[in-house]
């Protein structure tokens, strides 16, 4: 189902923006994902729209989120690993373990990337969404190894790891279910924003009551002016 509401979050979201410049860059950059590795760029699609369920659950409770636009956050959580487009398909779409040389390649798509949308002048936000999604609260994470992790950066790397464990990837062939997944994020929340785990968990929790009723939720939040 989280497929199925990403892809018709992406369809409305594009629909709706598609007279702007930054829109028809990051769907260009998205495209050219897409044709390099489908996985990789269903894996952004799922990191997109969680990362803006939890910005819509949390935003008015939060804040640390209050100012963040749901088009950027989603627009970084769809272009997070747009770095990965350098990457040659023996890490990309391995299904081996990697050895440090190929793992220092693969933590190296989150300079790539960055790069990439500094370059186009994209916005902090979705700028700082790439920079800092695989940064950790214990220090643990990568590229810096930081434990201040920004606002957006927490969002970020709960949004992609669930993104992760529940897209099929090459190295891993089958989904993880939300009780699995959420179980995860508690036993190592040392690693990531409590808050921000407790949002998950209800995110998924609604979106498994509510069905494909959330597949429209890009028009009815639109901001008006306002591996891994």
């Amino acid at each position: 189902m989280i497929m199925e509401l990403s892809r018709s979050f992406y369809t409305n979201m594009k629909r709706n923006h598609r007279q702007q410049i930054k829109w028809q860059q990051a769907q260009a950059l998205f495209e050219a994902l897409k044709c390099r590795d489908a996985d990789t760029a269903m894996h952004s699609l799922v990191t997109g729209y969680v990362s803006v369920q939890l910005l819509i659950h949390l935003r008015f409770q939060c804040a640390f989120l209050q100012h963040m636009r749901i088009d950027d956050v989603y627009l970084g959580g769809l272009l997070h690993d747009i770095g990965k487009l350098s990457m040659g398909d023996d890490i990309l779409k391995s299904d081996k373990k990697l050895d440090q040389s190929q793992r220092d390649e693969l933590e190296g798509h989150v300079a790539e990337g960055v790069g990439i949308l500094r370059k186009l002048g994209m916005e902090k936000d979705i700028v700082d969404l790439c920079l800092y999604h695989h940064e950790r609260a214990d220090g643990s994470g990568y590229p810096a190894g930081r434990m201040e992790v920004p606002a957006i950066g927490r969002l970020a790397a709960v949004a992609d790891v669930y993104a992760a464990m529940k897209v099929p990837r090459a190295y891993q062939d089958m989904e993880r279910s939300d009780a699995d997944i959420i179980g995860y994020f508690y036993s190592n929340y040392e690693q990531y924003d409590l808050t921000i785990i407790d949002a998950l968990a209800e995110v998924v929790k609604q979106l498994a009551q509510n069905g494909d009723k959330s597949g429209n939720i890009g028009e009815v939040h639109d901001e008006k002016g306002a591996r891994r």
